[in-house]
């Protein structure tokens, strides 16, 4: 038991690490436009196609 739960913690530690690196130099660049791309984006394609569906 001890031995799974210290390989899942340090797993866990190699991924949070591994994100927060890659987030401190891509989010600044990414975060600024995409999420304002990205989320409008989809809605507005769901709803474009519920409307098409129902008339």
């Amino acid at each position: 038991m001890e031995d799974s739960h210290r390989y899942s913690s340090q797993v866990l530690r190699r991924t949070n690490e591994g994100h927060a690196k890659e987030g401190k130099t891509d989010n600044t660049k990414h975060h600024a436009q995409p999420p304002q791309l990205k989320h409008p984006r989809a809605p507005d394609m769901i709803l474009f196609r519920k409307k098409v569906d129902l008339f």
